[in-house]
């Protein structure tokens, strides 16, 4: 048996900086019937013993028709208990999260992305750290598992600003609004304005190996005028590790709640 990801949908409605996902499918979402989506899931673990972990779409509009009549097919199948969707933090709801638990989506992804609004404006995302936080705080109420997409290094970002994304990711953990997070170094994907245009975003390109150019680099492909890739290199690092330490912390946690001795990362 395998871990299988669906794709119910091609293409995203917003135009964010740091993705070609708009670009690459001609800035058209395209969707698959519900009803193929639901019996390649259901086909998949019926005949072929692989329970499908997910949808990856680039995400899911809590407020559409769509995503309702999907999650209303969902619900009448068991899904793996780590079945997750992606959505936006401007599009999610709370009719959104009682249709998930209904049908047994435990697990929610939103791309956060940074923690300051000077970086956010520039990546065009639309939203706000402090919303951010009430939407977090509101899923988990609602009984999900929050997992959360953060950016070090985008155009805009500094060292300065990076201190906020620190201390972002930190207090989500420390106030239980994400239990796990994925930290990526900026990559100027070809197809961006940024990769078209790098000089106008003070940007430069350090390598054209596209091998190294995968989502979740271990080193930086590029670097800022006011962000040398060693410096985007050790916050990303510091980043990682405050996530690595609240991620042991909850392991353990959970396994001795009441011992007195556990203390939470500083």
């Amino acid at each position: 048996n395998m871990a299988v990801s669906i794709v119910g949908s091609r293409g995203c409605a917003y135009k964010c900086t740091y993705c070609n996902e708009s670009m690459f499918w001609g800035q058209k979402v395209r969707q698959f019937p519900i009803e193929m989506v639901f019996e390649e899931i259901k086909t998949l673990a019926d005949r072929y013993g692989n329970y499908a972990v997910g949808l990856e779409d680039s995400m899911f509009n809590m407020r559409s028709k769509y995503f309702f009549e999907l999650l209303d097919k969902l619900d009448s199948i068991k899904l793996n208990p780590r079945f997750y969707i992606l959505s936006r933090v401007d599009s999610v709801t709370d009719d959104g999260f009682a249709a998930m638990k209904r049908a047994g989506v435990n697990n929610l992804i939103l791309g956060i992305e940074n923690g300051s609004q000077k970086v956010l404006d520039k990546m065009n995302k639309k939203i706000t750290l402090p919303q951010a936080i009430d939407v977090c705080r509101n899923a988990v109420k609602n009984g999900l598992i929050v997992d959360t997409f953060w950016i070090i290094g985008h155009p805009g970002d500094n060292p300065e600003e990076a201190e906020t994304t620190l201390d972002a990711i930190a207090r989500f953990y420390r106030e239980g609004l994400h239990q796990n997070s994925e930290i990526a170094m900026f990559v100027p994907y070809p197809g961006t304005k940024i990769f078209e245009h790098p000089k106008e975003f003070d940007l430069e390109i350090l390598t054209y190996d596209w091998e190294k150019w995968a989502r979740f680099n271990s080193e930086p492909v590029c670097q800022l005028k006011d962000f040398s890739r060693e410096d985007i290199m050790g916050y990303w690092t510091i980043a990682n590790r405050i996530a690595n330490e609240w991620k042991r912390y909850n392991a353990y946690k959970n396994l001795s709640p009441h011992d007195p001795r556990l203390k939470p990362p500083a």
